[in-house]
C-alpha cells in the first residue's frame, strides 16, 4: 500500500519505509497459502474448480506490446500500447495419480461428454494411454495424457488462481479464460528422485477475482474437486 511520507524526514538506518505494515493485521502471502485450480473455458463462478496438487512452480506472465513513436523536429517519443499476450507455466510432479495434461484438461474431460470419447482411444488421436493397465475398462482413460497432438486438446480450459494470507483469510486470486496448451515437457535424469513435468499455455483473458468471491471457497465452504 502506498503512503505519504515527508521525505525530509525519512530515516533509513531506524525506520521502515512504510511503518504501518503487519501492525494492522497484515499477513504474509506465500506458497503454502495459494492453491491452482481448472475450472470452465470461462469464468462463471468458484463452484466447479478442479484443484491441482504436486506442483512445484507456478507463473504467470504478462507482455504488452508497445510500440515507440518519434517524430520529426522533437527528441520526445510517443509510446502506444498494444495487445496483451498472457502465458501460464506450471512443473508439476509425476506420479502415479493423474498426470500433468489430465490434471489441467480433467474439468473439459468430466464435463463435454465426446472430449474423450472412449470410442477412439485407438487412434493416433487419442490423448491417453492406448493400452493401459485397465484398458479393458470403458470408464478408464488411464493417467498418463502425453499426446498434445490429441484434438482433445484443442479444446480450451481455465486456470484459477487463490490466494490467501497466513491467517487463512482470502486476499484475491485470478481466473485465466480460455487457456490452451502451448508446450508440454518431460524431463527426465538418472540421478533425479522424481520425474517432473513442465506445461506453458496461453490464455485470453485474465478475470480478477475479490476476497469476497473468493471467500467461501474452503474454510468450511465450498471445497474444490480433486481428479481421480
Amino acid at each position: 500500500m502506498a503512503v505519504d511520507i515527508d521525505v525530509p524526514a525519512w530515516d533509513f538506518k531506524n525506520k521502515h519505509v512504510d511503518g504501518n505494515i503487519f501492525k494492522a493485521g497484515r499477513d504474509f502471502i506465500s506458497s503454502e497459502s495459494i492453491l491452482i485450480c481448472a475450472g470452465r473455458p470461462e469464468f462463471v463462478d468458484t463452484v466447479d474448480l478442479t484443484a491441482i496438487g504436486v506442483v512445484e512452480n507456478a507463473s504467470l506472465v504478462q507482455n504488452k506490446q508497445l510500440n515507440q513513436l518519434y517524430e520529426i523536429g522533437s527528441r520526445l517519443a510517443y509510446i502506444v500500447p498494444g495487445r496483451v499476450f498472457t502465458q501460464v507455466g506450471l512443473s508439476r510432479v509425476l506420479f502415479n495419480g493423474p498426470s500433468l495434461l489430465k490434471a489441467i484438461t480433467w474439468y473439459t474431460n468430466r464435463y463435454k461428454s465426446d472430449a474423450g470419447d472412449q470410442g477412439n482411444r485407438q487412434m493416433a488421436g487419442s490423448p491417453f494411454d492406448k493400452k493401459g493397465p485397465s484398458h479393458d475398462d470403458p470408464e478408464d482413460d488411464g493417467h498418463f495424457y502425453i499426446n498434445l497432438y490429441s484434438d482433445f486438446f484443442n479444446r480450451p480450459l481455465g486456470l484459477c488462481l487463490i490466494l490467501r494470507d497466513s491467517e487463512d483469510d482470502s486476499y484475491g486470486g485470478a481466473y485465466m479464460e480460455n487457456c490452451y496448451i502451448e508446450n508440454h515437457q518431460l524431463q527426465i535424469a538418472a540421478a533425479q528422485t522424481v520425474i517432473m513435468e513442465n506445461a506453458n499455455l496461453r490464455c485470453t483473458n485474465i478475470i480478477p477475482l475479490s476476497a469476497e468471491e473468493l471467500g467461501d471457497i474452503g474454510g468450511g465452504g465450498t471445497t474444490p474437486t480433486y481428479p481421480d
